[in-house]
């Protein structure tokens, strides 16, 4: 995907957040299993996660889930705690036929 696609989709609402395989091994460790979780990033990395977003969490480069950002709030001078909700996995042969990705009309 190139960077002026992904410019588009966070302008739509959606939001792609990178985890390594370590980190959601961690999360799915914690009591809602990865469902619901939050994680830190500096204020310049967590501008795009608006509230009622559409995230979808790509776990190293072999698994996608999707989820909702549930809020976005400043936790010190230099990060930001994005609250991820209703996090499940996304199966392409299910769940990507729901979604069509256009180009905005001009």
């Amino acid at each position: 995907m190139e960077e002026r696609e992904i410019r588009q989709l966070q302008t739509a609402g959606l939001i792609l957040v990178r985890v390594d395989h370590e980190t959601w091994e961690a999360l799915e460790d914690i009591r809602r299993h990865g469902a619901r979780f939050t994680l830190n990033y500096r204020h310049s990395a967590a501008r795009s996660a608006k509230a009622r977003s559409l995230a979808v969490i790509a776990v190293d480069a072999s698994h996608l889930r999707i989820g909702i950002v549930r809020s976005r709030q400043a936790i010190s001078s230099l990060d930001t705690r994005v609250a991820f909700d209703f996090v499940d996995d996304m199966h392409p042969a299910r769940s990507l036929g729901c979604f069509v990705i256009s180009k905005p009309r001009r």
